[in-house]
């Protein structure tokens, strides 16, 4: 079957934030111009609406949120009704008055009530997941119609990981389509020329008021959304173990948690860890090349988008061991320490600090690692096979 001329894209977040479950369905969306292909989005979500109205696509807004994962059945019942009324007006729209014949759903409440209409007008239906699996799902109420519903879509999932925690709830695994990550051609720093020593002092001035000189201190960076299930807490906890050291711990990203997480450092008189905000690809770019060990300290994570970032600056990153983070870095990566282990997590970083010489090489490693399993080439390859053949079993042929 051939590649359709135009793909929906429809996302409805509880909670609204910019990370890398958005990022990379930006990355499809660009791959799809690139061969002609008119990607159109549907959501909720005003940061994802945002980036690709700028980007010149065409968008349609929507204040529905999914409320799915929320168990009170009766006291969502309406609003759940009210979704459905929503769906008898946007999927023909997008079917006959936008000519949309594909459509990938990326948040659960769409994938339950607006599937059977995209499957009634004759739609090809996709489903795409990124997040952790909690009880949201294995203990949801409206589980028995997304185990229904399953057996006739086409699931695409990032690691093998995912696989696995989904091909539980479906009696159809072969449905369940592996596509890992890449980079944006943005946002790649593979081949970016360092940026200057001063560029990055300013950024820490500006967004720290720190005005010290990085020959003297060790840098540790992490970014991601500030949440609970980041384990950031981990990383102050860490930071209070090594408070004698002279190791600067700057965490980049925003989120629910930022106030407490402030609240806390200057509690504990943490006088070298510092909270910068989110940074821009353009900052990230600056932040990723000039620290010295890439931390990422989450407690759940399905894949980790911004640790294909910080190998391709050949950064050494220590990171927890769980979900799908030992499937990008490889299991037997040096840098795997123990989840929700702030100890363990304060001897990685001192055997990082200790050891110049195998820091470098394990950031060599890393980029290799990128370059070999996470290049934008074949992510586009299997990106194309994925929307261009119907029946699963097609689909698994071309991914072997």
């Amino acid at each position: 079957m051939d590649v359709p001329k135009k793909i929906l894209i429809a996302r409805f977040p509880l909670e609204s934030a910019w990370g890398g479950e958005e990022e990379i369905h930006l990355v499809m969306a660009e791959i799809f111009r690139k061969h002609a292909i008119q990607t159109e989005l549907l959501s909720s979500c005003p940061y994802l609406s945002e980036r690709f109205q700028k980007e010149g696509f065409f968008v349609k807004e929507e204040f529905q949120k999914d409320i799915t994962s929320d168990w009170r059945i009766f006291r969502n019942i309406f609003t759940l009704l009210c979704f459905f009324i929503r769906g008898l007006y946007w999927i023909p729209y997008f079917r006959y008055i936008r000519k949309v014949r594909t459509v990938l759903f990326l948040t659960l409440i769409e994938k339950l009530l607006w599937t059977p209409l995209a499957k009634l007008l004759g739609m090809r239906v996709y489903w795409g997941h990124h997040a952790p699996l909690g009880t949201w799902l294995s203990k949801n109420p409206y589980l028995f119609l997304w185990k229904f519903w399953s057996q006739h879509v086409q699931i695409i999932v990032a690691s093998g990981f995912m696989k696995k925690e989904l091909s539980v709830f479906t009696n159809y695994p072969e449905n369940i389509l592996i596509l890992p990550n890449t980079l944006s051609p943005k946002k790649d720093m593979s081949e970016v020329t360092i940026s200057s020593g001063s560029d990055f002092h300013k950024l820490l001035n500006m967004r720290a008021k720190i005005d010290r000189e990085k020959e003297d201190l060790f840098l540790v960076g992490t970014a991601s959304r500030l949440s609970p299930e980041k384990g950031m807490r981990d990383v102050i906890a860490a930071a209070e173990n090594l408070k004698s050291k002279n190791i600067l711990f700057l965490c980049a990203g925003s989120g629910s948690e930022e106030k407490a997480l402030l609240k806390e450092i200057k509690a504990k008189g943490l006088r070298k860890v510092h909270l910068i905000g989110f940074l821009n690809p353009d900052e990230m770019r600056i932040f990723l090349q000039h620290i010295d060990l890439f931390v990422l300290p989450s407690h759940e994570e399905p894949f980790g988008l911004v640790l294909l970032e910080a190998m391709s600056t050949q950064k050494a990153i220590a990171a927890s061991y769980v979900g799908g983070i030992p499937e990008v870095l490889g299991a037997k990566n040096e840098g795997l320490f123990e989840v929700k282990n702030p100890d363990d997590l304060v001897q990685k970083i001192l055997f990082f600090e200790k050891n110049e010489a195998l820091r470098k090489e394990l950031g060599q490693r890393n980029f290799a690692h990128f370059k070999k399993n996470y290049s934008g080439a074949e992510f586009e390859k299997k990106l194309l096979n994925i929307f261009k053949m119907e029946s699963p079993s097609a689909i698994r042929e071309t991914l072997i």
